[in-house]
């Protein structure tokens, strides 16, 4: 890869590890802290833990093998928003791997993980609305 080729998947990396790694995490336990009294999930701390651990192991490995097979397989990346491509768009159609089971494994991975924290922090109203944002994302 050239060094323009490169940069731009750092870039690209950097861009969705800033809003999925850091900013929608942020804001979901922003929803549980404040919505904390309006309900909470009854289940045992450790069940509650274990269970979040499950989905986010689920979410990462989604993540990361999407990543890599669109790196390998598809010779590209992932970032791409609004027709605009901030790293090199994919030159050949990735349909093993991951992309084998669901369609979107990264935005699969990605919920996954979400529903991790929502349940990690404990907050029944960060899933209602995980859960109501996954029309919108699919």
């Amino acid at each position: 890869m050239d060094t323009k080729t490169v940069i731009r998947h750092v870039i690209g990396y950097c861009v969705g590890i800033a809003v999925f790694v850091v900013l929608l995490p942020g804001i979901i336990y922003l929803i549980a802290l404040y919505t904390q009294p309006l309900g909470s999930i009854p289940l045992d701390d450790y069940v509650r833990i274990i269970l979040a651990l499950i989905l986010l192991c689920i979410g990462i490995i989604f993540m990361v093998w999407s990543n890599v097979a669109l790196l390998v397989i598809g010779k590209g990346g992932p970032a791409d928003a609004f027709d605009i491509a901030i790293s090199p768009r994919t030159q050949h159609l990735v349909v093993t791997g991951p992309y084998k089971y669901t369609r979107n494994p990264m935005v699969f991975g990605a919920i996954t993980s979400y529903l991790a924290v929502a349940v990690y922090v404990n907050s029944v109203i960060a899933i209602i609305a995980i859960v109501l944002c996954i029309p919108a994302i699919i």
